[in-house]
Parts: structure tokens; C-alpha cells; sequence
């Protein structure tokens, strides 16, 4: 072992420790823990902490709670060792990456990283051979990714045997692939078809062939739990007999379960689905495009009230005595795609009506917004009372915080620099700014002025409001319920409809920090504010046959 360490005598050490999962020795966690234990004592130190991650690999530092719960440490002012111990370098981890950010990081504050099984010299001259190290480490997870490939693809061209869980309707075969090299047998599985699956399989593809809808197809197969899973199902071809394997394509691998003529269709299906979706306009940040080309006023505002899911519009279409008819509803999404929520269908015009009546009735009236700028008024006087006495705390605060960086700096011009003491510096500084970020925000809401509008302002407001929702385009009128609204939550009982609109605050540009929510239901006659948005609930919207 490297008997050279970079530890002055008596240090306190910890110790980080790694396996694979291997019963070598170098590789259990116990061997690497005991030797190190040895290596102290023969140099004197005192190993205080040991950081262990069992049966992980060190292709990346994700999933290592102690190689994490080691940063955090050595991160924390309150650490008192002086670096760390590791049983090669390959343990830290193989990633040239994070070998090489993490030990940057543990050096630029003051600590140091021992190997004891990589000879690496002290100084300048070190970096080189623990970049070469990181390097050859790094080689290693290639070559080792690159035979693991290699003997896959063998394994599958030899014997047809594919890793993994099989696709719906196959089932695993086991096949002899020979004696491992510890003599033991050589089991690996290739898929075939299941006979008990295949008339399911068959009936889901003949289904989608005659145009049927993913929800009908899993009404009648029941192939699986979310509708999400059927593009990837009728996009396999391994269906039809060949196995893709990376670039590897078996043609013949197994019998067909789908004839080529009823691919053909479901393909001709599937593409005509994804061009269409792939032609839909680009949407705004945070909207879906098919929200965007929808020609349903509240989609992407609308929500089930059950179970808070989005709410999508659909077209059902019935023939009835000979006469095509149709009827435009909200469905919620949970239900159309999981089958588990008992919300049942929202009529359209019902709910598009209810909503543009609410927010002609009651949002935009004079009465309700003169309402809105009274308790904006008086939290915004309570905010500036807040804000005077936070502004106190945070200058006394800010005033020891220099005083400790004016002392640390004169400490530094004393008796030289440390990166210790130039990471404890560049620690206060940032905390500094912190607080005068801080210290600057309350003292523009301290001063930040009332803003009244007198009665005739605020009619002429409601009036300008209510005028854009008469738009003919309703394009541009859902782009208005985004101004006015952010969500509407809704909930059909028997005929009737009970829903809550929550919207912005249209006194302060629809959107504001120091809006507020607002309750209305004729059940109560009292106002509560505690939120951030306003929101107007109704009792009922009834509709008839």
C-alpha cells in the first residue's frame, strides 16, 4: 500500500466504502472497512466517520445514499475531518465525471482524498496519474457496457433468447445455453407466443384494423390497465414475427400472431393518428397543443371535481331511427383512460354557459370588484406593516454579517489565506447577498404605494371586461378565459352541475402576488380572503331534456 498520505499526524479521517455486490475481496465492503481500520492505526489517525454503499455500482453517484450522505457531511461547516479515505478510486466512483467534480469540490474546501491501492505521488505531478486513473476506470464501464452488448446480441443470435419481460401474449421458453464457467447450467429464455393470448391479441388488432377507438379496444380485450400502452402495442413487430434487438432485426424470429394484411391497416391507422397530432399548431408554455386547436372553450381549464383531473371535450354520435345525432361533452380524463373515477359527463354549451355567465353576473361586476380592491387594500396595509418591522430584523442582521466578513478578512491579511478561510469568505459573502436581496424586496413593498380607483373607474373597468367576452372568435375567446381564469372545477349530480371557478385578480392585470381568494355561494352571506386567487362557486346549474 501507499505508505505517502497528504494528512498531517493525529488527523481524523472517514472512510468511504463501496461494493458491487461481488464476494471478491477488494470488493466487500468488510475487507475494504478492515483494511483501512489497519492503515490508520499503523499512521496514527483517528477514523471518526465511515460512509457505506453496499451492492451499488460506481457508474454513477445516483441511488448512493452514503456516497451523498459523505458530500453532505464534508459540505457542512461542522465537519472536522480532514479528507477522506478510499480503498481505490474505482470505489469513489468510475464515472471520469463525477470522480473529477467531487474531489474538485472536497480540495477547493480544504480536504483531501488518500487511495490506498492507487500509487499516486503528492503535488502538481499527482493530478496527472488521477486523471490517467479516472480515465482507465472510465475505460472500463465502456468496455464493460460494450461485452455486455456483444454478449447479448450473441445470446440472441445464437439462441434466440431476449432479456426482459416479453411483450403481451408471449411467454418466456427457457433454453439450455450451455455450463456457466463455474460448471453450473446455462438457462436464457426466448419469447414465444402465448396460444392463450393469441385470439386476444388477434380480435385488438382486427379492432383498431376497422377504426375502433383505443377505449373500445380495451373494453373489449381488457389487454391493459391505461389506454397509454396500446400506441407501443400496435407499433411491435414482433406481432407479426420479427424481433427488433438494437440494430439487430430477426426476421423469422417466431410465428406470426398478426397476418401482413392487418398490419398494414393498423400501420396506415397509427400514422394517420400521429400526423394529425403532429400538425397541431405549437402551443404556449404550459399548454397542450391539443388544448390549443380544441375547439372546447374551457379546455385545459376545466377539471373533474372528483378526482381533480383534467377534463377533455368529446363528440358522441348516435343514430337514432335512421338520424345522425350528436352531443358535445367534457369527460374526465381519469375515467376515459383508467376506468376509476365515477365523474360522470359534462354537457358543453351547459358548462360554457354557466362559466361566461358567472363571469359576466358576478367576477366582472362593479360590485364584486370594488370588493376585491377593499381587501387588496387592506392586506396590502397589512404587508407594509409586516414588511417595516421584517425590514428592522433584516438590517441588524446584515450589519453582524459584515462585521464577521470584515473580521474574516482581516484574519486573512494577518496571517495569510487558507482555502478554508477563503470558503468560509466566499460563504458569508453569499449569504450577504442573500440578505440584501432579501432586505431590498421588503423595502420595495414597504414603500410600495396604495392604488385606489374611485367608483367611476372601476365601472368603466367592469364594463371593459365584460366587453371582450363578446367575441364571436372563439378562438380568441379562450385565449380571454386565460386572462380572466385559472381553473374551473366542476362536479354533475344527477342533472344538476356544482363547480368553483378559480380566477385572477382582474384589478392588478388578472395576476397579482397580493390577490386573494374569495368564496361565493348563496348558501353563505359572509366574504373570507386566505389565498392567493379568487375563486366564485355556485349552488346550481341546472339544465333540461
Amino acid at each position: 500500500m501507499n505508505q505517502v498520505t497528504p494528512f498531517p499526524p493525529a488527523s481524523r479521517l472517514a472512510a468511504y466504502l463501496r461494493d458491487s455486490g461481488g464476494e471478491e475481496q477488494e470488493l466487500s465492503i468488510p475487507q475494504q472497512e478492515n483494511a483501512v481500520r489497519t492503515w490508520c492505526s499503523e499512521h496514527h489517525y483517528l477514523l471518526t466517520q465511515v460512509f457505506k454503499d453496499e451492492a451499488r455500482p460506481g457508474s454513477s453517484t445516483i441511488g448512493r445514499d452514503g456516497f451523498q450522505e459523505m458530500i453532505a457531511h464534508f459540505r457542512s461547516p461542522d465537519c472536522q475531518e480532514a479528507g477522506i479515505i478510499v480503498w481505490k478510486y474505482s470505489r469513489f466512483t468510475r464515472d471520469i465525471d463525477d470522480a473529477q467534480f467531487y474531489r474538485a469540490d472536497l480540495r477547493k474546501r480544504g480536504y483531501e482524498i488518500h487511495s490506498l491501492n492507487d500509487n499516486i505521488p503528492q503535488g502538481l505531478d499527482g493530478r496527472f496519474f488521477e486523471a490517467a486513473i479516472d480515465w482507465m476506470n472510465q475505460r472500463f464501464l465502456d468496455d464493460l457496457s460494450t461485452d455486455t452488448r456483444r454478449g447479448l446480441r450473441h445470446l440472441v443470435e445464437t439462441y434466440r433468447a431476449v432479456p426482459g419481460v416479453p411483450p403481451r401474449g408471449f411467454v418466456r421458453q427457457p433454453v439450455d445455453a450451455g455450463k456457466r464457467r463455474d460448471g453450473s447450467p446455462h438457462i436464457v429464455h426466448r419469447w414465444q407466443p402465448d396460444p392463450d393470448m393469441i385470439p386476444v391479441i388477434r380480435r385488438a388488432f382486427e379492432l383498431r384494423a376497422s377504426g375502433a377507438t383505443y377505449k373500445e379496444i380495451q373494453d373489449a380485450t381488457h389487454l391493459y390497465r391505461s389506454k397509454n400502452c396500446y400506441p407501443t402495442f400496435f407499433s411491435n413487430r414482433l406481432y407479426i414475427g420479427v424481433l427488433v434487438f438494437g440494430s439487430l432485426v430477426i426476421e423469422d424470429y417466431c410465428e406470426p400472431i398478426i397476418d401482413q394484411d392487418t398490419w398494414q391497416r393498423v400501420q396506415a391507422i397509427q400514422q394517420a393518428h400521429s400526423a394529425a397530432h403532429a400538425n397541431k399548431q405549437m402551443a404556449p408554455a404550459n399548454q397542450h397543443p391539443r388544448q390549443v386547436s380544441s375547439s372546447y372553450l374551457l379546455s385545459g381549464l376545466l377539471h373533474c371535481a372528483v378526482c381533480g383531473s383534467p377534463m377533455s371535450g368529446h363528440l358522441v354520435v348516435k343514430h337514432i331511427h335512421g338520424e345522425r345525432k350528436s352531443w358535445s361533452y367534457y369527460f374526465c380524463n381519469r375515467r376515459n383512460r383508467r376506468y376509476d373515477c365515477s365523474a360522470l359527463e359534462i354537457p358543453q354549451e351547459t358548462i360554457e354557459t354557466a362559466v361566461l355567465t358567472e363571469l359576466r353576473e358576478h367576477i366582472l361586476q362593479p360590485d364584486n370588484l370594488a370588493l376585491i380592491q377593499s381587501a387588496l387594500h387592506q392586506q396590502n396595509a397589512d404587508l407594509r406593516q409586516r414588511a417595516t418591522a421584517e425590514r428592522a430584523s433584516l438590517v441588524k442582521r446584515l450589519a453582524s454579517l459584515r462585521k464577521k466578513i470584515n473580521n474574516l478578512v482581516n484574519g486573512i491579511a494577518d496571517l495569510g489565506y487558507s482555502p478554508a478561510l477563503g470558503e468560509k469568505l466566499r460563504s458569508l459573502e453569499a449569504d450577504q447577498a442573500l440578505l440584501q436581496n432579501d432586505l431590498d424586496q421588503v423595502e420595495s413593498l414597504a414603500s410600495r404605494p396604495a392604488q385606489q380607483l374611485n367608483p367611476d373607474q372601476i365601472g368603466n373597468l367592469s364594463s371593459d371586461l365584460s366587453a371582450m367576452l363578446d367575441t364571436t372568435d372563439r378562438a380568441e375567446l379562450k385565449k380571454i378565459l386565460r386572462l380572466y381564469i385559472k381553473k374551473v372545477a366542476v362536479e354533475r349530480l344527477q342533472r344538476n352541475l356544482y363547480g368553483t371557478i378559480l380566477y385572477y385578480n382582474p384589478l392588478e392585470h388578472f395576476i397579482d402576488s397580493c390577490s386573494y381568494v374569495y368564496d361565493r355561494c348563496p348558501q353563505r352571506d359572509s366574504n373570507s380572503c386566505f389565498g392567493l386567487e379568487r375563486a366564485a362557486s355556485w349552488a346550481t346549474r341546472r339544465w333540461g331534456r
